[in-house]
């Protein structure tokens, strides 16, 4: 295990479950590219001192779930602990995306303005794993969310940090 107190990180997955005795986790792959760990050989996790490295000893698919196994976990109960957890990997290991397609990390944070009423709020999430991802937009009344479909995404501009979207009045 290593710490490391870089911020030059992306989130590529996220720790869903647990899968048999052996200490095996269940991923959700952000990116939806299913052999995104075919040749990595170490996952960090964020910790308290930073980001701290873990050596992953094999990969594998078991239905549409993308399973891991790390050297360090060997028990169910251990990869229990780690449902919740981001898994990261170096900027210098981050993927092409296909068009239209964005990173998590590259959104959070974005001004979101609306068609017609202009500024809404920031993005302050995404939220993964249904039939599409869903912008968590924080105005300053309340939070918002939207569909990341066609349908309500205009425009993303990721040089100047804003997206435009067409809400629905009830929004």
């Amino acid at each position: 295990m290593m710490a490391v107190e870089d911020n030059s990180y992306i989130a590529v997955g996220k720790v869903v479950g647990v899968f048999g005795h052996q200490g095996w986790f269940k991923v959700l792959v952000y990116s939806g590219k299913i052999d995104r760990f075919k040749d990595i050989k170490v996952v960090y996790f964020q910790s308290e001192t930073g980001m701290t490295g873990k050596v992953l000893s094999s990969s594998r698919y078991h239905g549409n779930s993308l399973l891991l196994k790390l050297k360090s976990i060997d028990e169910p109960e251990s990869a229990r602990l780690m449902i919740g957890e981001e898994l990261f990997l170096p900027d210098s290991q981050q993927i092409e995306l296909p068009a239209n397609h964005f990173f998590v990390h590259d959104l959070v944070g974005m001004q979101v303005f609306d068609i017609e009423k202009g500024y809404v709020g920031d993005i302050a999430d995404v939220l993964t794993g249904g039939a599409s991802d869903i912008l968590v937009i924080q105005s300053e009344e309340k939070e918002i969310l939207i569909p990341a479909i066609s349908e309500f995404i205009e425009e993303v501009d990721l040089e100047r940090g804003r997206i435009k979207v067409r809400m629905w009045e009830e929004l």
